[in-house]
């Protein structure tokens, strides 16, 4: 966090929760790509900062984050409810009378945009908003009215996050598997090659295991680079195409199945 006159009670809020961990940052972008590293390592994070001149200075990491499929919950401070209704012009904006600048330059780079500007939509908003942060595993906006977040609201709704898991059909997933199976017994030469889609699915283990009853070279893309261990005695280097390392493009391009794994 970066704190801000208009997340002053949030944060008041926030260190009141047992277990929770709050960082000051020395600026909003700065914080964003704490948030950026945190969301990689511990599959979840937020950064809180004040309304427009904190949040356009978050979004270029919200934007990053957005691209690395990471879920990071962008929490702004929001002008007074009433506000917008009253005509207010507000500091740390451009001086008009739109408050709602901030989340239309969110909405590209995040999976949604939640404003809080009425109490009774705050418990529903803030479970959708990080229902929809973890689901999607990409980033999401949710500006709370700054006068409304030292007040009580209901409870959670109850069960809402034990539907995270998403479960494959189970006909669809065992023709996949026997198929691909087929394929790599039948294959003189399979390789492996890993992609960066691998960390938001949480594969890692996954793969390692495939990795390991295949005993096949493994190559992994430019962007996926440290996904898998260079230390793996199957890993054979980073492939692309031209200016792979080398005799990796030769090993890959001359396989008779290539499996590629988040590869995107």
């Amino acid at each position: 966090t970066v704190p801000g006159d208009f997340t002053l009670v949030l944060l008041d809020q926030l260190l009141a929760v047992p277990g929770l961990r709050m960082i000051s940052c020395c600026n909003e972008l700065n914080a964003g790509y704490a948030a950026d590293g945190y969301a990689r390592t511990s599959g979840f994070s937020a950064a809180v900062v004040t309304y427009t001149v904190g949040g356009l200075s978050l979004i270029n990491a919200v934007a990053g984050a957005y691209g690395d499929d990471l879920s990071l919950l962008a929490v702004s401070g929001g002008p007074n409810s009433n506000d917008a209704h009253d005509h207010h012009r507000i500091h740390h904006t451009i001086g008009e009378l739109d408050l709602y600048q901030t989340e239309r330059c969110y909405a590209p780079v995040v999976a949604a945009v939640f404003n809080i500007r009425h109490l009774d939509d705050a418990a529903r908003m803030i479970d959708e908003a990080i229902l929809t942060c973890l689901s999607k595993k990409k980033p999401v906006y949710l500006e709370i009215a700054c006068n409304l977040t030292g007040l009580p609201i209901a409870a959670p709704t109850p069960g809402l996050f034990s539907a995270l898991p998403t479960v494959s059909n189970p006909e669809a997933l065992a023709a996949a598997v026997n198929m691909a199976a087929a394929r790599i017994n039948n294959a003189v030469k399979p390789i492996l090659v890993s992609g960066v889609k691998i960390r938001p699915a949480n594969a890692g283990d996954a793969f390692l295991s495939l990795v390991n009853v295949m005993g096949s070279a493994v190559a992994t893309t430019p962007d996926a680079k440290g996904i898998f261990s260079e230390n793996h005695p199957s890993f054979i280097g980073t492939y692309w195409p031209e200016i792979s390392s080398p005799n990796c493009s030769e090993i890959v391009e001359s396989s008779d199945c290539q499996v590629l794994v988040g590869v995107q």
